[in-house]
């Protein structure tokens, strides 16, 4: 069984991968650099105020990655939390697809006071999103130097339990409603021919 590491939240360096190893490569190589497979099911997001007064918003759910970045001392290794935080560019994507499934709240963080620094929102109707990705890095001309790049492993989807419930009701109805099947026709075995007479001598 694999050993799992449980860890507050899940961040890209959390997990031990270094994406600043991409400056290693050579001038002209923007091969991705390999660095771990995200996956989750998110059913709500955290609001809350950074120290220096800024807002961050976190993915809460079920969270899992691996590391699979070529020379970490950590490659090989599953990590699992309830909160994400995705690189820059693939977080603000999952982001966007849990906000347009809806949320018990309206805010964007902006209403946090000194007071409050955390809320939570819920996805409305019991929904979730599931995802998984590879995340990847290369080098960009950009002020980090880096880019981050995400490949789906699967299509985001989004679901409820009742969602569910009713899917496998509808196909139990149709079990129950279908017609039953005629009974097969057996035919009527053929009589056995009559043994012949055998006159006496």
């Amino acid at each position: 069984m694999t050993n799992i590491n449980v860890i507050s939240a899940f961040k890209i360096r959390a997990i031990g991968c270094n994406p600043d190893a991409v400056a290693a490569k050579e001038q002209g190589d923007f091969t991705p650099l390999v660095l771990a497979t995200v996956m989750g099911v998110v059913d709500s997001l955290e609001f809350g105020k950074n120290d220096d007064g800024s807002v961050y918003v976190g993915l809460c759910g079920q969270f899992r990655a691996e590391n699979i970045q070529e020379g970490s001392t950590k490659k090989g290794e599953v990590f699992e939390s309830g909160r994400c935080f995705l690189p820059p560019g693939p977080h603000e994507r999952v982001l966007a697809e849990v906000r347009a499934l809806g949320l018990s709240r309206e805010g964007d963080g902006s209403e946090l006071t000194d007071s409050k620094k955390k809320f939570v929102a819920y996805v409305k109707d019991g929904k979730k999103l599931e995802f998984a990705y590879l995340l990847s890095c290369k080098k960009d001309g950009n002020k980090r130097g880096m880019t981050y790049v995400c490949n789906p492993l699967i299509e985001p989807v989004s679901n409820s339990p009742l969602d569910n419930l009713m899917a496998n009701a509808r196909e139990r109805v149709k079990l129950i409603s279908a017609p039953a099947a005629p009974a097969p026709q057996l035919e009527a075995p053929a009589a056995p021919e009559a043994a012949p007479k055998h006159k006496g001598k």
